[in-house]
């Protein structure tokens, strides 16, 4: 059975932490990887068919495909609230199993969404206007979901917090999402490589390449959603020690 560390971890134990928080429900955390992996693939498929059309040498936007999109956009933000809900109530060896954890995310879907769109939109804007604002804007806003779905606070509270407990941690905070980070994109590089030639014409992806990246996707993101839940625990243990007691 897993539990939290009653104090601040090395990046190491944050990592080994994870893994175990993982292990310990293994069986749903790989039925949530399957559907986000199924998620991830669809939307991938949906890219390569274009969301625009050719006509009279003018491209136009595919309704239909756009729709798709939406959908499987929509149906992600729930599976995200579902998974940060799952894995933070299993921390806290509190009880929960895959329809509460859907339901709960189903009931909180409206902030989920308001703070995943302005989260988005913020971190679009940084990678936009140059790549190190993006990053840094992630890893300020990466603790704004588990804030939402695990200690239930409110929209705007959840991203304020979330500047507030990366401020002071943000290396020790982007250094642990690195390693998860770099073993998926080793990972999933050649599948990315496939489809970027597939964009420009270049080749095809075959039926195996597909099923690779579901398998790649549904191992490995669950790993990365539970590093963020153990990591977020820790960044307020850091915060906590670290913080003058009022005499």
């Amino acid at each position: 059975m897993f539990t939290y560390s009653k104090t601040p971890q090395t990046i190491p134990s944050v990592l080994m932490d994870a893994w175990r928080l993982y292990r310990s429900c293994f069986v749903s955390m790989l039925i949530l990887g399957f559907i986000t992996a199924a998620l991830g693939s669809a939307q991938m498929i949906v890219q390569i068919m274009g969301v625009t059309t050719v006509q009279g040498g003018n491209h136009v936007i595919s309704i239909t495909h756009l729709c798709i999109v939406i959908a499987l956009l929509l149906l992600d933000i729930w599976l995200v609230g579902t998974i940060y809900t799952f894995l933070g109530k299993k921390a806290l060896e509190e009880k929960i199993n895959l329809p509460l954890a859907f339901a709960h995310a189903l009931r909180r879907y409206f902030p989920l969404l308001v703070v995943t769109v302005i989260s988005v939109i913020l971190i679009f804007l940084g990678f936009f206007l140059f790549v190190f604002p993006g990053i840094i804007l992630l890893i300020f806003l990466m603790y704004a979901l588990p804030l939402l779905m695990i200690d239930k606070k409110s929209m705007f509270s959840a991203l304020g917090n979330s500047f507030r407990l990366a401020a002071g941690n943000w290396w020790y905070s982007f250094f642990t999402l690195l390693v998860p980070f770099i073993v998926f994109v080793v990972l999933i590089a050649p599948t990315e490589i496939v489809l970027a030639h597939m964009q420009l014409g270049q080749t095809s992806i075959s039926r195996g390449g597909i099923i690779y990246n579901l398998i790649i996707m549904t191992l490995i993101m669950p790993w990365i959603y539970a590093t963020v839940v153990v990591l977020f625990h820790n960044v307020k243990l850091r915060k906590a020690v670290n913080t003058p007691k009022e005499k």
